[in-house]
């Protein structure tokens, strides 16, 4: 018969781990999770190192990364829809809830390569999505985003507005469907309107644009029919 010291020794060891363990499942509360995925991706955070599968969760301090063929759409407890593209990096910084269903604070870190956003049921004041050389504001938004490797920031918009700033603190709002910003890795943010800089950028920088029915789920398709056939400068 074991004595009795010793079970009640073993039901408070017991009861601390529980305790331990339900803390750390606390701490470690999914923001979303991975719906689609294209490998290779993975993601490295506060769980560890693991590679993105479908219906896997992403957290807050997560680095999703992909290869070159590799795509993660990921939906987050909020209905903000993300895909990262092929080659990119994009950082979950904070997402903070502020019930079951919105963040008042949710700040992503888009570092390189090509991107899709689709804000949800938060308020828009709660976003905050930043690039090596811009900072973007939305206002219940629709927009790709593309990151080159000196940090060069390209942005077309599809729904709602956005308020697109440099370094420097000069910022563009871009109101109309598929209009195009541009930040260079130095200088200030201008607007895309010449017919061969828009067909250079929306075949390089965008290939969500380019054709997304054959790689994106339904509900992470946007309305780009105002881009045309590539050949129609933007407004």
């Amino acid at each position: 018969m074991v004595p009795r010291v010793w079970r009640q020794a073993f039901i408070a060891c017991m009861c601390a781990g529980g305790w331990q363990a339900g803390g750390a499942a606390q701490a470690q509360d999914a923001s979303g999770k991975a719906v689609a995925v294209l490998q290779a991706a993975d993601a490295v955070g506060p769980t560890g190192a693991r590679i993105l599968a479908i219906e896997q969760p992403v957290y807050m301090g997560d680095r999703i990364r992909t290869g070159s063929t590799g795509e993660a759409q990921i939906r987050f407890h909020d209905d903000t829809r993300l895909v990262v593209g092929p080659d990119s990096v994009f950082l979950i910084e904070r997402y903070v809830l502020r019930g079951s269903t919105t963040v008042k604070d949710f700040t992503v870190d888009a570092l390189r390569g090509s991107f899709r956003f689709m804000s949800g049921a938060s308020p828009k004041s709660a976003y905050a999505i930043r690039t090596p050389t811009a900072t973007i504001g939305i206002r219940g938004t629709q927009f790709d985003l593309a990151v080159g490797p000196g940090g060069e920031t390209s942005f077309v918009l599809f729904d709602g507005r956005a308020r697109v700033c440099d370094g420097n603190g000069r910022c563009l709002t871009a109101t109309e469907p598929c209009s195009m910003l541009f930040v260079p890795s130095r200088g200030p943010v201008r607007r895309v309107s010449s017919l061969q800089e828009t067909r250079s950028r929306l075949r390089a920088d965008f290939p969500y644009v380019v054709g997304q029915s054959f790689r994106l789920r339904r509900d992470f398709q946007v309305n780009v029919s105002s881009c045309g056939d590539l050949t129609q400068t933007f407004p």
